[in-house]
């Protein structure tokens, strides 16, 4: 499957005819980190992070468009190139969680930060799905978790602002407000002026 999927891919990447072609031969050898395509005297080796990152690509750019199945289908492809690599499970759990599938997008997020426990957007977006489903104080870990990581970072102080209000603990919520608006958050103003004066 993976075999295929490459020569597919090189194909429409190189332009080369399917049809009518006589005069090359086309040869495929899996060399272990990736894959190496002949066409005549010409050779082309893909590797298997260019394919995962390829697919990554793709799923993003459909996702973008607002096609989260089509965006999840190419991302999966990515993991038969690469099983670990963080941002595939990021932009897969980003689009579960367009789809409102809070559940595996979690899951997605978690996996991301066993790769990379430095993912402040991981944090950011993973507190977001807690604070949506109630499980607040997980919410403040991930968003305060996501703050200590980045603390330039204006969307995780407004996002542990909401838990806060969310909470009923309209005094602290206010404060990681204020932060967000003066760190760029430009909705910050609004849900100052509702919940704060």
């Amino acid at each position: 499957m993976k075999t295929l999927r490459l020569l597919a891919l090189a194909l429409v990447i190189q332009g080369v005819p399917l049809f009518g072609q006589t005069e090359k031969t086309i040869e495929i050898n899996d060399v272990g980190s990736g894959i190496e395509l002949k066409i005549g005297d010409s050779v082309i080796t893909f590797t298997n992070e260019d394919m995962s990152n390829y697919f990554i690509e793709k799923g993003v750019e459909l996702a973008s468009g607002g096609d989260y199945e089509g965006a999840i289908e190419q991302i999966n492809l990515s993991f038969l190139y690469i099983s670990d690599n963080y941002l595939a499970f990021y932009y897969r759990a980003l689009a579960n969680y367009y789809l409102e599938n809070y559940i595996d997008a979690e899951v997605d997020f978690t996996k991301a930060l066993t790769i990379k426990s430095d993912c402040y957007d991981c944090y950011n977006q993973r507190g977001i799905i807690y604070s949506k489903t109630d499980r607040f104080y997980l919410a403040d870990a991930d968003f305060m978790k996501a703050i200590e990581l980045n603390p330039e970072n204006g969307q995780a102080y407004l996002n542990a602002g909401i838990n806060y209000l969310m909470k009923g603990e309209n005094s602290k919520a206010c404060e990681y407000i204020e932060i967000a608006k003066s760190k760029g958050q430009e909705n910050a103003g609004q849900i100052l002026i509702d919940y704060c004066q």
